[in-house]
């Protein structure tokens, strides 16, 4: 009997001590914390703040004010809560690469309001970064650029002039006007250099750049 109970007290002993091998084993693995998240992870949050506005990588589409904003803001939510993690610095820093390509993609397609916001996001992460400055200022011309839509001509028979009927649109006021020009007018910014062949076209400076169009 002496036996059989040393014998179950030494198992129930053994068996404690399992359990409580077991609590620490668990007790450390809920103490674990995880791991801090990766260059890439944090590059990737800061993208997808602004990946929705790559359907305005096209030539003079406009982005909604509102679209902008919204992107900004994640942008800049996304830099201050990544800063200071291990890997916040080396994860802004690749975004910031990425910006710059973006920029670069977008003044190529003539995309100018995403240029802009490129510059502002790319400004965002790295405030004291100014090499796409010039790219901004220039984006804003284009992306004021106003459009023209010929509706008529018309040949006065005394004189010989032409006067050309158009609607034009101005983007960063999102109105349209009717306007009458002759060669020499300047309107909106633009002047008119000549009529195209025999009232097939013309073609208008944009004076703030001295770009020509047909």
């Amino acid at each position: 009997m002496q036996l059989k109970r040393v014998k179950w007290i030494w198992l129930a002993a053994v068996f404690m001590a399992f359990v409580m091998v077991g609590c620490d084993i668990e007790e450390e693995e809920e103490d674990e914390e995880p791991p801090p998240p990766s260059a890439a992870e944090i590059s990737g949050a800061i993208r997808q703040a602004y990946q929705g506005l790559n359907q305005y990588n096209q030539r003079f589409a406009g982005i909604p004010q509102e679209e902008k904003q919204e992107a900004l803001q994640g942008v800049a939510q996304a830099r201050s809560q990544y800063q200071a993690t291990p890997h916040g610095p080396e994860g802004i820093s690749q975004a910031a690469q990425e910006l710059e390509g973006l920029i670069r993609e977008a003044r190529n397609n003539e995309a100018w309001d995403l240029v802009v916001f490129a510059v502002d996001a790319l400004q965002t992460l790295e405030p004291g970064n100014t090499r796409f400055e010039r790219d901004r200022e220039r984006a804003e011309l284009y992306r004021n650029l106003p459009q023209l839509e010929i509706t008529g001509f018309f040949d006065d028979p005394d004189t010989g002039a032409v006067t050309v009927f158009m609607n034009v649109t101005l983007p960063q006021q999102g109105r349209t006007e009717q306007v009458q020009a002759r060669p020499g007018d300047e309107f909106h910014g633009l002047e008119m250099r000549e009529i195209i062949g025999r009232n097939q076209g013309i073609r208008v400076e944009y004076l703030p750049t001295g770009d020509e169009y047909e």
